[in-house]
């Protein structure tokens, strides 16, 4: 079970042109295993970030001071790692990067592009560290950084004192993307990818040789027309994906709204969803919420649940898709997913131009599914395709409900895993929790993350 809880970033504006006190001192502060640690940022000898992207060594580490940057940040280095400062207590501070839509850098279009990037982490650090001497070590944060309060501390633990989240990225305009990635090898690990204004993508990836990977990452609350991204001619959605492997573990993609080309577009490639939660998106005017045109993607450990689409929660066209390509979901629910004609697709509808009556290209395993399109248990037609079969089953489809993740949840939010979600598993958190204030006040706690799933499925009744 995933913790996806939003705070609220404190609006400090960089200060651009403006020259930083001169501290910490040195900066950058050499380490140890002969990288260096920059501070940048607001009140620091390195206002703009760019300069230091620039400079810094493969190895380097770059801390950014609190506050909300709109620049068009670029990144190509290896093995770097861009994070927030810890805070005194031990948390992150608040840092979020915006991209702008005047000025000059009006015409990026991007708060971030990334190309290449082998082991460079964005947002929270790493788990272990390689030095250069080959040794592996835990990555160790220090609060306060140079004016050091308390003893060093575990990233893990850092991360989990500031409600999972470690930098948010804004896009403003329908053109326009948060995250642009081309041919990318970096990691973007506990981040918030959104939209201030409600408008504009979240993730562009591109590349056949794109292995972007998204850790515990949400995509949340952001509108996405499809309009042509300036750079590429891509249609901007909440995540774009032309060729490549991009990898998601632990991600949610919640509460977006979307045009035609849907709320995830992907053309071609393959790529991971691991233990993904895809809901209470809504795109009525596109095919699906998920619209994949001759690309195979691998499911695994997801639940689909309260999306709206037109024709499919999962739209494949496979025209083109042949021999051991598949389109693969393993252990992943579907529940109270809804399609215009509420008959078809509830779960995957799948087109294709030149193979009717061929075999499947797409396969269903341990998967289970209730409520789509107000069916119970599988539907005749939530899965309909011109296969013959229909679709490829590998271990049986649990026909009567769902199915159980390895936490003994059944469905987002189904919290005593009696197969649904509804009141009494709210009354069951309520009775665990007392009543329920802001988000972040339960930081870290599994059961919360049950509740902001219960959330996404009932609406935010909590201020």
């Amino acid at each position: 079970m995933r913790n996806f809880v939003c705070t609220t970033a404190a609006l400090c504006f960089a200060a651009g042109s403006a020259v930083g006190a001169e501290w910490p001192d040195p900066n950058p502060a050499p380490n140890g295993d002969g990288t260096n640690t920059w501070y940048v940022g607001n009140n620091t000898q390195y206002p703009i970030i760019q300069d230091v992207l620039d400079a810094c060594g493969d190895g380097d580490e770059i801390v950014v001071a609190e506050g909300l940057y709109v620049e068009s940040l670029s990144i190509d280095n290896n093995d770097v790692t861009l994070r927030p400062f810890c805070n005194e207590d031990g948390e992150w501070d608040s840092v979020t990067f915006w991209n702008p839509t005047e000025g000059f850098e009006n015409d990026n279009d991007y708060a971030m592009f990334v190309t290449g990037g082998n082991n460079t982490y964005i947002g929270r650090p790493r788990m272990l560290t390689q030095l250069p001497n080959t040794n592996v070590v835990t990555t160790m944060i220090q609060p306060g950084e140079w004016d050091p309060s308390g003893a060093p501390m575990d990233v893990q633990d850092v991360a989990s004192a500031t409600s999972g989240f470690a930098i948010t990225f804004w896009s403003r305009s329908i053109d326009n993307v948060a995250i642009y990635s081309v041919d990318g090898l970096a990691t973007f690990q506990d981040c918030i990818i959104s939209s201030s204004d409600g408008f504009g993508g979240g993730a562009m990836i591109t590349g056949d040789a794109n292995t972007t990977q998204f850790v515990n990452c949400l995509f949340t609350n952001t509108y996405a027309g499809g309009q042509n991204f300036e750079l590429n001619g891509e249609p901007v959605c909440v995540v774009t994906i032309i060729g490549g492997e991009p990898q998601f573990h632990g991600c949610g993609i919640i509460g977006n709204e979307a045009g035609a080309a849907g709320v995830i577009h992907q053309r071609d490639g393959g790529g991971i969803w691991y233990d993904c939660d895809f809901a209470d998106n809504f795109t009525m005017s596109g095919e699906g919420m998920y619209r994949c045109e001759g690309g195979t993607p691998s499911f695994n450990d997801c639940i689909f649940a309260k999306n709206e689409s037109r024709e499919g929660t999962i739209y494949f066209n496979s025209t083109g898709v042949s021999g051991a390509r598949f389109m693969n979901f393993s252990h992943c629910n579907f529940e109270g997913n809804y399609t215009s004609g509420a008959q078809y697709g509830g779960a995957v509808q799948v087109v294709c131009d030149d193979c009717s009556g061929d075999a499947p290209e797409i396969s269903f395993s341990d998967c289970g599914f209730d409520g789509n399109n107000g069916n119970m248990g599988l539907g005749l037609y939530d899965i309909d395709s011109p296969y013959f079969p229909e679709y490829r089953i590998a271990a049986d489809i649990n026909d009567g409900g769902l199915v159980t993740d390895a936490s003994g949840n059944s469905a987002a939010g189904d919290v005593n895993a009696d197969g649904f979600v509804n009141t009494t598993d709210l009354e069951e958190l309520f009775a665990m929790l007392g009543t329920c204030t802001h988000d972040s006040d339960y930081s870290g706690d599994v059961q919360i993350g049950d509740l902001l799933d219960l959330i996404a499925v009932y609406g935010n009744s909590c201020n």
